[in-house]
């Protein structure tokens, strides 16, 4: 196989292939080669393949995190030259080592409704903390926790002699914080506040693990709540559960916190326990959004703003031609033409209407510029300094509307998210 995926022809045609199988079988040094090949061949950005969704979602951010290496140099001896800069990036098979730090302190001992002595079960948690539940409400809560976890055998131990007295020890792998508010979100008591994620999060796949359907719904209840904390990891977790309306929430609200070149540097370790298929349409979605948003659009100001009657002797500095009703953001006026590439520069990296915000320097740039330009018009009709920041404000007030409406046409595609 190594010397099938490092042949000639199919490395220079199908990089990104070769590197998505390199990553399923584990060849490192092969999907290393496939990977500078296709940052070199520029075939990673906006491209797919099958075998993409099937990698870890920590392989492909680390494709893309090359692909970011990536510098073009123009010599006159030998054309166009591309390099790519590995350094730092880490393998793309094994995930980085990270040693799990847990700050949670666990809790002494169950307490009520878990202490109660005519309990028939016992559920012991990974820190060795014994949960005494009764059977008739654990199986309507989970019929398969018990298949799941296993039956402990009793050790020679007053305590777990005690315990194990009139009851089974089954053992549960998650820590007592956690068991704890799992157990009860099944019982008739009020529902515990997961406002720390970790925990939340910890809750749910634990829910999920033992098929504890009413959790598992109680805290996608609340999920709204806490999409603002962290919405990356939030969009991974509920991608993982194929919640749908949940991921594009997340999703929405990624876009709205952060600017495309900061979520693509965010890592997170749940990134090398799932497949790609959730991150690449995350990423194909944030591509998309920027798409929109720097094509070519049309503004055309509404009827509120008239028709320029100052007309200078030379057609050319009309103000009907410096400041136009209707033009394209490709073809702005001359004179402020660098300030429609900064816009376009902008919107690529967060393409949102809020870009145009008077606050932000690209606009300030384009007021003052607005500002400053006279009107040369022989007539006593000429316009003035206000007459240009009302156009300005008009067109930038167009212009967003036309951003945001591109790029609410970008939708995330959820479909079999969890797949």
């Amino acid at each position: 196989m190594r010397r099938t995926l490092m042949h000639p022809t199919l490395l220079e045609n199908d990089p990104l292939r070769v590197f998505a199988i390199a990553c399923c079988f584990g060849l490192e040094a092969e999907a290393k080669a496939a990977a500078e090949k296709a940052v070199i061949n520029n075939r990673v950005s906006g491209r797919t393949c099958p075998e993409l969704g099937k990698i870890t979602a920590g392989a492909y951010y680390r494709l893309l995190q090359l692909n970011r290496t990536r510098r073009s140099t123009k010599l006159k001896a030998f054309g166009n030259v591309v390099a790519v800069d590995s350094a730092g990036i880490g393998p793309f098979c094994e995930p980085p080592q990270r040693t799990a730090i847990s700050t949670r302190t666990p809790l002494r001992s169950a307490v009520t409704p878990f202490d109660a002595e005519d309990a028939d079960l016992v559920l012991r948690s990974r820190d060795s903390v014994d949960f005494r539940v009764y059977r008739s409400i654990l199986v309507v809560a989970s019929p398969t926790i018990l298949q799941k976890a296993p039956l402990l055998e009793v050790a020679d131990t007053e305590g777990d002699k005690a315990a194990a007295s009139s009851s089974a020890i089954h053992l549960i792998p998650v820590d007592s914080v956690v068991l704890n508010a799992l157990l009860r979100m099944c019982y008739p008591v009020d529902h515990p506040q997961l406002s720390d994620l970790d925990l939340l999060l910890d809750v749910l796949f634990a829910a999920r693990n033992y098929g504890m359907k009413n959790a598992e719904q109680a805290i996608r209840e609340t999920w709204h709540a806490h999409i603002d904390k962290a919405p990356l990891r939030l969009y991974l977790a509920a991608a993982c559960c194929d919640w749908a309306d949940e991921a594009r929430a997340c999703a929405n609200a990624l876009v709205q916190q952060h600017d495309l070149p900061s979520i693509y540097s965010q890592y997170l370790p749940e990134m090398e326990t799932m497949t790609n298929r959730a991150y690449h349409r995350l990423i194909f979605f944030l591509e998309a959004r920027s798409k929109a948003a720097t094509s070519p659009h049309i503004l055309t100001l509404g009827d509120e703003y008239p028709s320029r009657a100052c007309n200078s002797a030379f057609s050319i500095a009309d103000c009907s031609i410096r400041y136009p009703r209707s033009f394209n953001t490709s073809e702005p006026p001359l004179w402020c033409s660098s300030c429609f590439t900064s816009f376009t520069a902008a919107f690529r990296d967060r393409p949102l209407a809020s870009t145009l915000a008077l606050t932000t320097e690209h606009v300030k740039s384009f007021m003052r510029t607005a500002a400053s330009s006279n009107c040369t018009a022989i007539s006593q009709a000429k316009c003035n300094a206000a007459d240009h920041v009302s156009w300005a404000c008009a067109v930038l007030e167009c212009y967003a509307r036309e951003v945001e409406t591109a790029v609410g046409k970008v939708e995330l595609e959820v479909d079999g998210l969890a797949t």
